[in-house]
């Protein structure tokens, strides 16, 4: 099982709509809606990728053409490489 939770690294995150802009490191990232919600949720104590998936699915609905489950780990993968999740 996947465990989540915010970098250390991560120094400050803006919240604009559905949209996140996160200072992380020497960078300050801009994420789209699915990744705004998953630093929110992580941000919140939200950890684990079942939960996640769940709480995606409750908020943006099936995705048309993939297990949500695994767009949901490719992006937490995608926001670990990025330095804003560990």
């Amino acid at each position: 099982m996947n465990s989540y939770a915010l970098s250390p690294d991560v120094h400050d995150i803006y919240e604009d709509g559905e949209q996140t802009a996160v200072y992380a490191g020497d960078s300050v990232l801009v994420l789209g809606p699915l990744a705004s919600a998953l630093v929110r949720w992580v941000r919140d104590g939200e950890s684990d990728l079942d939960a996640l998936s769940s709480r995606a699915v409750s908020r943006f609905g099936m995705p048309p053409s993939s297990n949500p489950a695994v767009l949901v780990a490719d992006n937490l993968d995608e926001l670990r490489k990025s330095g804003l999740l560990i």
